[in-house]
């Protein structure tokens, strides 16, 4: 966010104010479908995938970020399933990724976090996508608190972890 204040406080009047928001909006958005193809390349048909927050629509302009990966896949035909963390404290996942999960028809299971390693242990989740904070060049990134957990146990199962994230 605060790339994009920093963009609009550069600007010298409203007029060009509006332009460089809507100019931003636009970039995001094709940011976005970019994103959403790329990855949904990796996405193969009948996955289970698990996620962790809200990466859709309702977080990002145009279809999200990882919630948009699994949206196109989804458009492209690929049979998928998704586990939805509920991602305490707020409950985002639980609250926001399924209402959008609902709304575009794709198949879904709420889950409470602490069942992700059951579900990888049982060889019941495929991949995980979620969004990211930040990605460093060196390929770190920062995401919410439960992240973390989410990468060790799917680097121990051997699942594939895709944290997903525009380059602002």
């Amino acid at each position: 966010l605060m790339w994009a204040i920093d963009r609009l406080l550069a600007c010298t009047c409203v007029t060009n104010m509006t332009s460089e928001a809507e100019a931003i909006l636009e970039e995001e958005v094709s940011m976005n479908e970019r994103i959403a193809n790329n990855g949904a390349a990796l996405l193969q048909d009948g996955d289970t995938i698990l996620t962790y927050c809200n990466t859709g629509s309702l977080a990002t302009p145009g279809g999200g970020t990882a919630l948009g990966v699994i949206r196109r896949a989804h458009e492209q035909g690929k049979a998928l399933h998704v586990f939805a963390c509920e991602t305490r404290p707020l409950l985002q996942g639980g609250r926001l990724t399924t209402y959008e999960l609902q709304r575009l028809g794709i198949p879904f299971t709420l889950i409470t976090d602490n069942m992700a390693g059951m579900l990888m242990a049982q060889k019941k989740i495929h991949r995980v996508v979620l969004g990211s904070d930040r990605i460093a060049v060196n390929g770190d990134f920062a995401n919410k608190i439960g992240t973390y957990s989410l990468a060790v146990l799917a680097h121990y199962h051997g699942i594939p972890f895709h944290p997903v994230a525009p380059v602002s």
